[in-house]
């Protein structure tokens, strides 16, 4: 009879040399966990960081969409240069994180000190945030997906008054005014010049509009115990809040791990990625 015996495994964590048992380790590493990820759609692989690892800020200076996202570990750390940190996608330094598919994504582990980061030199200054994406399995074909959709809305107009509304302001002003100085200037607007106006337009109303956001992502893994393949495809389409704004964006990623004889081993990742984006003037003086 087989007596049942649970043991604890050592948590194994990605560093700039490798993986190393995380008690064996005198640095500081954070691993994020992504199994619940799912029940929080995020439109960037970066917001997968929010709010998860200790020192680490994620923000979006913008809010129109396709705007990038701003990461900072343990706050900003040049004056003159750039403070974000060096993004690692499978081994490869430099990635551009924002064509990555949040659905494709496996581990991140995000590396904070000298001596976690000295493998990537001065490129690791700011931190280094290592993404490993999904694989194929021997287990046979296994399909994924994984889709959303939702609309954007304003939460809060501000409360304006209308062209007749405004005209009165204005008149009661001028009243003011002529009972301050003593003086009988004639009021902008007369009785029939407002009752004519109506109530003009309403311009919050003419630039914003019920916005719908989707995401479908489809993933397809598989082979044996020699060929692993992976296989994703992902489309996601943010209409923006005001009329003209908007962003697409289409990612098709393979990965293949291929094992040669007893003694060879390769790999490939690849992706390729078209985004989008439709900007409005929004963020100037006027």
């Amino acid at each position: 009879v087989l007596e049942q015996d649970i043991t604890g495994l050592n948590d194994i964590v990605i560093v700039g040399y490798g993986t190393a048992r995380k008690k064996d380790l005198t640095g500081s590493v954070a691993s994020v966990s992504l199994n619940d990820q799912e029940k929080t759609p995020v439109l960037g692989t970066e917001q997968l960081l929010q709010g998860r690892a200790s020192g680490v800020q994620v923000s979006q200076n913008q809010s129109q969409p396709g705007a990038i996202f701003s990461v900072r570990i343990r706050g900003t750390n040049s004056i003159n240069s750039g403070s974000s940190p060096l993004f690692v996608v499978d081994g490869y330094a430099g990635a551009s994180v924002g064509d990555i598919n949040p659905s494709d994504v496996l581990s991140i582990d995000i590396l904070k000190d000298a001596s976690a980061t000295a493998i990537y030199g001065s490129r690791g200054a700011n931190g280094v945030v290592i993404i490993t994406t999904k694989r194929g399995s021997s287990r046979g074909a296994h399909i994924t997906l994984d889709a959303y959709t939702g609309v954007q809305r304003v939460a809060n107009k501000f409360n304006l008054m209308d062209a007749r509304e405004f005209a009165n302001y204005l008149n009661t002003l001028q009243t003011e005014t002529n009972d301050l100085n003593n003086t009988n200037d004639p009021l902008p607007y007369s009785t029939a010049d407002i009752a004519a106006m109506g109530k003009g337009t309403d311009w919050q109303d003419a630039i914003f509009h019920s916005a719908p956001i989707s995401n479908i992502s489809l993933g397809i893994s598989g082979g044996d115990d020699d060929t692993k393949n992976y296989l994703s495809f992902n489309y996601f389409d943010q209409k923006g809040i005001i009329i003209g704004s908007d962003y697409r964006r289409g990612i098709i990623r393979y990965n293949l791990d291929q094992t040669i004889g007893k003694r060879f081993k390769i790999g490939a990742s690849s992706q390729l990625a078209y985004s989008y984006q439709n900007q409005t003037t929004v963020n100037t003086s006027g």
